[in-house]
């Protein structure tokens, strides 16, 4: 059985870290302290969260239908962002 590639994402930065929401959405995290969010099987940016400060070591997707949110791991910190905000770049004074 041939494996296929349904997709490839080119990114700027070295990837440190992958995960799946419960939506669906794939979460890639890089070394330039961005974490973009996409919404599969489409390669566009559907959230970005940049200038976090260091680089993503690593992240997890928590929430149910009626809230959404994106722990991050950067540094010496943990960050807590929503997803259910209108913005499409998210930085650092929005973590909540």
């Amino acid at each position: 059985n041939a494996v296929t590639c349904m997709c490839t994402l080119h990114l700027p930065s070295p990837v440190t870290a992958v995960a799946f929401g419960h939506s669906g959405q794939l979460g890639v995290a890089t070394e330039d302290g961005t974490l973009r969010i996409y919404e599969p099987p489409y390669s566009k940016v559907w959230k970005a969260m940049r200038n976090l400060g260091s680089e993503v070591s690593s992240l997890v997707f928590e929430g149910s239908a009626e809230s959404r949110f994106v722990w991050v791991a950067c540094g010496q910190h943990v960050l807590r962002f929503s997803l259910d905000v209108s913005e499409i770049i998210i930085t650092r004074k929005d973590a909540t």
